[in-house]
């Protein structure tokens, strides 16, 4: 499984017990990397698209229940009712539905509101969106692994996530965790409470944020591709053999 997470559910459905069970953490399958601001706007600029010039939040991922794109929104728009000068919002990933782009609409009719969206941009768009955000915001409800989660840590990018497995497992101590929603009588006041602790991310100082941003790009390297491909290599050479025994 590519989470304990994943194993727990899986353990969970099977009809018998498996003979062995065992979890093997994804490695990211694109150079993600931290780029510089040039290097970043470069991107950018090749692909039609111009970075904010003050920094910017960002989120990654498609229209699947789980990935809480509505939620984001509603973080967002706390955020903005709470904050002087608050940053663009940028999300990447597929078209939004009419749900969406009605309540995108509503906040950028606001005084402080700034949504936009970017439809499955290259990967590299990706990545240079990740090495310049101001945060990521990833309120999933579920995964099974969590792969922006460690994009964004490898290119430094801070991370603000679910309190719950498998995100905990992916973003260990170096990411932030907001509650589930499920804790509070209200989305309104789940959103409120997750825009503050995304706030204690947008002011802290520059040195602690560069000594973060150093420990992220470190911690992602665990989630490298030829090491998840030899602890796959590993465990069919064991299956195998305790089938010819």
């Amino acid at each position: 499984s590519v989470s304990k997470n994943s194993q727990t559910d899986l353990q969970h459905y099977l009809t018998n017990p498996a003979d062995e069970s065992i979890t093997i953490y994804n490695g990211l399958n694109y150079p993600f990397s931290n780029l510089s601001h040039t290097e970043a706007s470069n991107v950018f600029t090749a692909a039609g698209h111009t970075l904010p010039n003050n920094g910017f939040l960002l989120h990654v991922g498609g229209n699947q229940w789980y990935k809480n794109r509505i939620g984001v929104l509603k973080i967002y728009s706390s955020y903005i009712k709470q904050t002087v000068n608050p940053k663009p919002l940028i999300m990447i990933g597929s078209k939004p539905t009419t749900q969406l782009m009605d309540l995108a609409t509503e906040i950028n009719n606001s005084d402080n509101g700034a949504v936009s969206f970017l439809v499955t941009p290259p990967t590299e768009v990706v990545c240079a969106a990740y090495s310049m955000a101001t945060a990521f915001i990833f309120p999933s409800i579920a995964e099974g692994f969590g792969w922006p989660i460690i994009e964004a840590m490898a290119c430094g990018c801070p991370v603000l996530t679910t309190n719950e497995a498998p995100m905990t497992e992916v973003g260990g101590r170096l990411a932030t965790y907001i509650p589930s929603m499920s804790e509070f009588d209200s989305t309104e006041s789940w959103a409120k409470k997750s825009a503050q602790i995304l706030e204690s991310i947008i002011s802290e100082d520059l040195e602690n944020t560069n000594i973060k941003r150093s420990a992220r790009i470190k911690y992602a390297l665990n989630f490298d591709l030829d090491k998840t491909l030899d602890e796959y290599e590993i465990a069919y050479q064991r299956a195998q053999k305790a089938m010819s025994q």
